[in-house]
């Protein structure tokens, strides 16, 4: 089980407040041609790998500070 201040907990917090029905739109009445994989729960797996990489690679300012042409 994850703590309770795990990261994990904030990012699918945080997409349950995203509007997702671009999303759900696409997905057709009669499950033809239904997702593989629940939007929400893609999305939520992104955004986690995204911010545990940013993290990884001392966080966005130090990451824009190596990619930009002064740095």
């Amino acid at each position: 089980m994850l703590d309770d201040d795990h990261l994990a907990w904030f990012v699918i917090d945080a997409v349950a407040e995203l509007d997702l029905e671009p999303f759900y739109h696409l997905l057709r009445a009669d499950g033809h041609g239904a997702a593989a994989h629940d939007p929400q729960m893609m999305v939520t797996l992104f955004a986690y790998a995204y911010a545990v990489a940013s993290a990884h690679h001392g966080g966005s300012s130090a990451a824009a500070e190596r990619t930009s042409p002064s740095g």
